[in-house]
């Protein structure tokens, strides 16, 4: 390995391990990491700061303050006061848990039109392909957009 790869993953090592630790707030141990590989020369001045102009960047710092403000509020502690048992055991919960996802997916499901979505989103593909039912749609919300180099899906 290179020395600039040495540096790269010796940082990712420290920065997950920060994380894991949780002593430090992760917008700190993130931009830590940034300036560190900047004075270090693995990454580029005129480039460090090139990822905030990407517009999944304010996306990602909505759902940071929508989520922080739903703890503060108590809103995090009523549902998962109520949906938390402690006399359930792990596979009743995660049961649980995927029967609401369930419901939460095909009642999306149900509100737009599989096929045409599909084809619009993935003109390569056969409609062979954009099956209409539980299983193929729930992978398409869930997966195909991220593992198929497909992130603005939500803007098509």
């Amino acid at each position: 390995m290179t020395q600039d790869q040495i540096i790269i993953f010796a940082l990712f090592g420290s920065v997950f391990a920060l994380l894991l630790w949780g002593r430090f707030r992760y917008d700190i141990v993130a931009f830590s990491a940034l300036m560190i590989g900047v004075l270090l020369g693995v990454v580029e001045g005129k480039d460090a700061f090139a990822g905030f102009g990407h517009p999944a960047t304010l996306v990602v710092a909505l759902v940071l303050v929508v989520s922080a403000g739903l703890v503060r509020s108590g809103a995090v502690f009523l549902i998962t006061r109520t949906l938390v048992d402690r006399s359930r055991n792990l596979g009743g919960h995660i049961a649980l848990m995927g029967g609401y996802w369930w419901r939460f997916v095909s009642f999306y499901e149900q509100r737009r039109s599989p096929r045409t979505a599909h084809a619009r989103r993935y003109p390569n593909r056969t409609q062979s392909r954009a099956r209409t039912g539980f299983v193929a749609d729930a992978t398409q919300l869930c997966h195909y957009p991220w593992w198929h180099g497909h992130a603005d899906w939500h803007t098509s």
